[in-house]
């Protein structure tokens, strides 16, 4: 085998490597996007149902409010568990579950 043969084997294994890597950071990229894009959706939902609050005319009305946050998507469904993200949307959901407590003063919850 020549010199010249040699260094264009070399250069051919390179390229499917460094091939390979790229499509496996474009994956992770976009799999990363696809994460935090349901983890934003899923604190939209819970600011959303927040913002119900003020129309919520009774105790069980304040109870369904508080099951809908708890139910939607629970930890582990959208995100690994355990994760950055995870921790943020429960973070988000423990948040909206107190606000909905503290706020909901005519009913007191039980």
């Amino acid at each position: 085998m020549s010199k010249t043969w040699k260094m264009r084997k070399l250069q051919v294994i390179l390229l499917v490597i460094l091939s390979g890597v790229l499509l496996l950071q474009s994956y992770r990229l976009w799999s990363l996007h696809l994460q935090v894009a349901q983890a934003e959706e899923q604190i939209f939902f819970f600011e959303e149902t927040q913002a119900l609050l003020p129309k919520q005319k009774t105790s069980a009305d304040v109870e369904e409010l508080i099951a809908a946050v708890e139910r939607y998507y629970p930890s582990g469904t959208k995100q690994k568990t355990g994760s950055h993200l995870d921790r943020i949307v429960e973070a988000a959901r423990k948040r909206t579950i107190d606000y909905i407590n503290t706020n909901s003063i005519p009913f007191q919850r039980k």
